[in-house]
């Protein structure tokens, strides 16, 4: 589903500080989930900053007024960036650690998949989501990313404590994994012989 191959990736071994979670994407529909998530980081006794790509200020705001969140620290660790060009992405991508693919639990995520999961993977970041469709087949907590059990509080308070528990070692090894799994299960070039294979036998019956 991508040009893994010709897609930057991020080669350092350390995470940034505080480490950076980067969201891409919309919230309309509500496709992804990062309400709970922004609550959580901003009440969390550990640093995190999130970068947000795609929804401005105002959808966030709108999105999060129903949560108890400090305005003090959603200033400070929250940086909502709005749209910007795609091919801008790669840039962005590279300059923070995590990504976040928080899906609500219902029919459609389940019967979707991400091309975001590709996209962070390729990027080189461990993914931060938890396991709707096929993404556990991909996401292996601890090795690639954190796979939260479910979307709650609880769950991503636990995996903001354990990334703030991460050596830059590990951080590392999570980093290239992910890069080598986008390379394996995303790249185009893994499917394209398949899929020629097919054509030429619907023209060969035609």
């Amino acid at each position: 589903i991508l040009d893994v191959v010709n897609r930057k990736y991020k080669t350092t071994e350390k995470m940034s500080h505080p480490p950076r979670l980067v969201f891409v994407g919309g919230i309309t529909g509500g496709k992804d989930e990062l309400a709970t998530l922004i609550m959580c980081v901003c009440r969390s006794q550990y640093n995190f900053e999130v970068y947000i790509y795609g929804p401005g200020e105002e959808a966030i705001r709108r999105l999060i007024r129903d949560k108890n969140i400090d305005v003090k620290k959603y200033t400070e660790k929250i940086h909502v960036i709005g749209y910007i060009d795609q091919r801008e992405i790669e840039d962005k991508l590279i300059e923070c650690d995590f990504g976040i693919l928080i899906r609500p639990n219902r029919r459609s995520s389940n019967a979707g998949f991400p091309t975001k999961l590709g996209e962070y993977f390729a990027a080189g970041l461990p993914v931060i989501a938890n396991a709707t469709g096929d993404i556990g087949l991909y996401l292996k907590d601890g090795y690639n990313g954190f796979l939260l059990a479910n979307n709650s509080e609880k769950e991503i308070d636990r995996v903001l404590e354990q990334i703030s528990l991460l050596t830059n070692n590990k951080y590392a090894e999570m980093g290239q994994n992910a890069r080598m799994e986008a390379e394996k299960a995303f790249d185009y070039r893994m499917y394209a012989p398949a899929l020629q294979k097919f054509i030429w036998s619907v023209k060969a019956d035609g």
